[in-house]
């Protein structure tokens, strides 16, 4: 696996979805409605994101009250770590709602607040991608970043990992934009390889 040819095909092929999609994020009329769109999942295309596919809507009206009861505490956020921490904290009583809705919810609101990463999140397919390349942890930081990856910021870097895994599993797959597939999230592993990877790692602290 070339990781350069792989995030040059990344920046070519899939990096004006990902930015197509994060521009509808940002450009929401207000925070209440910034929120629903980010509790609720919803895709530039009006449906539900394939990654929450699986979600029921009554776990994601759930998610959309607890949000707007502290949307005075998520519109004083300072930084995409505490936005990300209050979604964490209203979200863990919601049956369903794991790390990977946690972190896409704050990053759907952190789009609209202009709060973005500065550290990379695993979880799901970008953790995958991310034992390929040999990162431990949860998290990686920009200095922990080899010279192609660092050209991204952190929730591009999160984005490559997720979609790009199969490739830097050495997986014959080409990357593509995040989708359904079979009625199955490309972000979610899927195939032999990175099934069986996903399971031999130990589960995070």
């Amino acid at each position: 696996m070339d990781l350069t040819a792989c995030v040059s095909h990344y920046i070519r092929h899939v990096q004006p979805h990902v930015h197509a999609e994060w521009a509808f994020y940002r450009r929401q009329p207000d925070l209440p409605a910034a929120i629903e769109i980010a509790a609720m999942c919803i895709g530039p295309n009006g449906r539900k994101h394939p990654h929450q596919y699986r979600i029921p809507q009554l776990a994601l009206a759930d998610a959309k009250v607890a949000l707007l009861r502290c949307q005075n505490k998520i519109d004083k956020s300072s930084d995409f770590d505490n936005l990300h921490g209050i979604v964490a904290s209203e979200f863990k009583d919601i049956p369903g709602l794991g790390k990977l809705t946690i972190y896409d919810t704050a990053l759907r609101l952190g789009l609209y607040l202009r709060l973005e990463p500065q550290k990379v999140h695993l979880h799901a397919g970008a953790l995958i991608g991310a034992r390929a390349l040999g990162y431990e942890g949860d998290v990686i930081t920009r200095d922990q970043l080899p010279p192609p990856l660092a050209q991204l910021s952190a929730a591009e870097v999160e984005a490559f990992l997720c979609i790009c895994k199969a490739q830097l599993l050495g997986e014959a797959t080409l990357p593509t934009h995040c989708g359904a597939t079979g009625g199955l999230p490309i972000c979610y592993p899927k195939t032999a390889a990175s099934i069986e990877f996903a399971e031999a790692q130990p589960p995070l602290r």
